[in-house]
């Protein structure tokens, strides 16, 4: 990786012409952002976490191998 990048997170995606996988780099603000473009489709009344805060732990969880949703809620009970 490039230095300057410790902040972000590697991936890779296959690309068709070459065997070899290519580097993804995503920046977690990017994950945000795009997840503040996410509907929130939820009632006002006992909303308490903001859905792109959600949604980040979920992806976060679900990197770390817990996959229901109880495991996703005890995982992110532990974070703090």
């Amino acid at each position: 990786m490039q230095s300057g990048t410790s902040a972000r997170t590697a991936a890779t995606t296959p690309t068709p012409s070459a065997g070899a996988p290519t580097p993804l780099v995503v920046a977690p603000q990017d994950l945000l952002a795009a997840f503040a473009t996410v509907p929130d489709p939820r009632r006002r009344q006992g909303t308490r976490f903001a859905l792109p805060a959600v949604l980040a732990l979920t992806v976060a969880a679900m990197l770390s191998s817990h996959l229901s949703v109880l495991a996703v809620a005890e995982w992110g009970a532990h974070q703090c």
